[in-house]
């Protein structure tokens, strides 16, 4: 048995081959796109996602490749927006620079600049397993009620219990807390939005905004989609628990973790202030000598570590904490690691 820890792509949830035959014998992945089935499927999963992850009824949601492809679809479909970037961590600064390149209308924060602008947040950073506690948006929608919201929530959606009324613009790729193979990423996006993408009217690329937005009134895509993992991700949908439990028991076992992770001797939290850990990535401080030997023993015994990330990689290690991963397999994990690192 691999025991896989890696932060995305990680491990798939366990009904994965499962569902794949039920999708080859369906005969769903070889349909027209434009199809009644395919537009059945989406409509289908739709539904289950909004019932699942508590999505607004009036938000639409698009397929697309990545996470990283929404990035460029929110840069291009706002051009004419000021953009505002706030990050703890490596995603959110690539995100934040990847926008800089492609717009003029970018800087620091300042309050003239808020009143009708584009935020940019990463509310769960991968890099480092931080959090940025949303809350403050209520205060953002409050001071400045033309604002446009944005949030990358990869390594969050479908683990965290997010109030999607705080923004206006979610995605995130499936690789991760949804337990699917990579190459399928949501964007959630509110009736606000698609009205501020209607003023400025960009449609001069394949998967602009509002072309993702035209096609979806009729649950179609602009392009040939990702079709099998759509359907991977319906019956996801169908079989997962409400999010809010899902979210519940992450937290529980985050907090149950650190208390053993706090007491390793040659390791400790990467992220001092618990208030800012994130419930679905740990991330874990050491010396690059123990982090080479810890890595070299963990695929000894067949766990696959996360590595660390940008100004990190060489002094820590992540862990997923998501929630296809079994309680066994984060005994079996802590066993190792007090066994390792101390």
């Amino acid at each position: 048995m691999i025991y896989n820890f890696y932060p995305g792509p990680s491990k798939l949830h366990t009904s994965v081959p499962i569902w794949i035959t039920k999708a080859l014998e369906s005969g769903i992945i070889s349909r027209n796109h434009r199809s009644q089935v395919f537009m059945d499927l989406y409509q289908e999963v739709v539904k289950n996602l909004q019932i699942k992850l508590n999505i607004p009824n009036d938000y639409s949601i698009y397929f697309v490749s990545s996470a990283t492809e929404c990035w460029e679809i929110i840069t291009q479909s706002f051009a004419n927006l000021p953009t505002i970037h706030f990050y703890t961590g490596s995603f959110g600064e690539k995100w934040a620079k990847n926008a800089q390149k492609k717009q003029q209308n970018f800087s620091v924060f300042n309050q003239n600049f808020c009143k009708n602008s584009l935020l940019c947040v990463t509310p769960n950073e991968t890099s480092n397993g931080s959090i940025f506690e949303l809350e403050i948006l209520d205060t953002f929608k409050k001071l400045y009620p033309k604002m446009l919201i944005a949030c990358d929530v990869t390594s969050g959606l479908a683990g965290v219990n997010y109030d999607l009324k705080k923004g206006d613009i979610w995605f995130a790729s499936v690789q991760k807390c949804f337990g699917l193979p990579s190459g399928l990423a949501l964007m959630i996006v509110s009736p606000k939005a698609i009205e501020e993408a209607k003023k400025i009217n960009q449609k001069n690329h394949y998967n602009d905004l509002l072309q993702l937005e035209t096609n979806f009134l009729t649950f179609q895509t602009p392009f040939t989609p990702n079709i099998l993992n759509i359907f991977l991700l319906n019956e996801w949908a169908k079989q997962t628990l409400p999010i809010d439990k899902i979210a519940e028991k992450l937290k529980q076992r985050t907090k149950n973790a650190y208390q053993w992770i706090e007491k390793l001797k040659k390791a400790k939290p990467l992220i001092k202030n618990k208030e800012k850990r994130s419930d679905t990535v740990w991330a874990i401080e050491t010396d690059k000598h123990t982090l080479v030997a810890l890595h070299q023993e963990a695929l000894k015994q067949n766990i696959i570590l996360g590595n660390g990330y940008g100004e990190w990689k060489s002094t820590s290690f992540r862990i997923a904490n998501f929630p296809q991963i079994e309680d066994n397999e984060i005994v079996f994990l802590q066993d190792f690691l007090e066994i390792n690192l101390t």
